[in-house]
């Protein structure tokens, strides 16, 4: 070996070595990590506005805990519905009297019914989430206006 790769070697292993006695000793994870909980995510907004006095800052975050909760909503909206949506198609292919037809015809129209059918209650639950959003907006905090 030429003189240049074994300064390599050893400039890499003691850089390895270094990098490893920075590293802080953790036990290794048993289970992949999950998402933070709906109630660790609701808390931690509070805990971010309580820590700014900037009405600026403070007005964005209401703000942005305002859309996140209604995400939040919406997507709980959501699953409910294709839940119930689901559950119409799998009903739907397994009742014998839909054993003759196309499943990829019978999946279609069955979801385009489900969907139709499932339309007032989704469109009420997010109705609701947008009152909820627009209400916790217009009670943000609002910064003076410069002139």
């Amino acid at each position: 070996m030429n003189k240049i790769t074994v300064a390599v070697i050893a400039t890499l292993t003691a850089l390895s070595s270094y990098a490893q006695a920075q590293a802080p000793a953790s036990p290794a994870p048993t289970a992949p990590m999950a998402a933070p909980a709906p109630a660790a995510k609701a808390a931690a907004p509070a805990a971010r506005s309580a820590a700014s006095t900037d009405p600026i800052v403070a007005s964005r975050t209401a703000r942005r805990d305002a859309d996140a909760a209604f995400s939040n909503a919406q997507a709980a909206a959501r699953k409910q519905r294709d839940d119930k949506v689901n559950a119409a198609v799998e009903a739907a292919l397994k009742d014998p009297k839909n054993a003759g037809k196309d499943k990829l015809v019978l999946r279609r129209e069955t979801r385009a019914q489900a969907r139709a059918a499932t339309q007032a209650d989704y469109d009420a639950a997010i109705k609701a989430a947008r009152t909820e959003r627009d209400a916790a907006r217009a009670a943000a905090p609002r910064p003076a206006q410069k002139k």
